[in-house]
């Protein structure tokens, strides 16, 4: 089912993008990742993923930009934090799933497919 599916993946913690590399290449997608969590991920956005997974906290930053790309690209996306009322209360955060960490992978990839229908 998720053969040639690409899903960008938006975590600053290395680990945990690691291991969600892993999983979810185990799974058939093909997984794209930036170095650079914030400039890097809106470049990956413009090559048209199927899907994405973003980290609400990036540092210093959020990934509310790279979210504006993915809806300007229509790609639909997923959050995923530690902080999910973060999320909620950033007025400038456009509305998609949040995901708390630390997060159960069958049901991070039932809720971006269900986003994606």
């Amino acid at each position: 089912m998720a053969q040639h599916r690409t899903l960008l993946i938006v975590e600053d913690d290395p680990f945990i993008a690691m291991d969600m590399e892993w999983e979810f290449s185990d799974r058939g997608y093909k997984v794209v990742t930036a170095s650079d969590p914030v400039s890097g991920a809106c470049a990956l956005a413009r090559a048209l993923p199927d899907f994405a997974i973003l980290d609400y906290n990036l540092g210093k930053d959020t990934s509310v930009s790279i979210a504006r790309a993915l809806i300007d690209a229509k790609i639909p996306f997923i959050y995923v934090t530690g902080r999910p009322q973060a999320v909620v209360d950033d007025v400038s955060a456009p509305h998609a799933p949040i995901i708390p960490k630390p997060f159960n992978f069958d049901f991070l990839e039932r809720t971006f497919l269900a986003a994606a229908a």
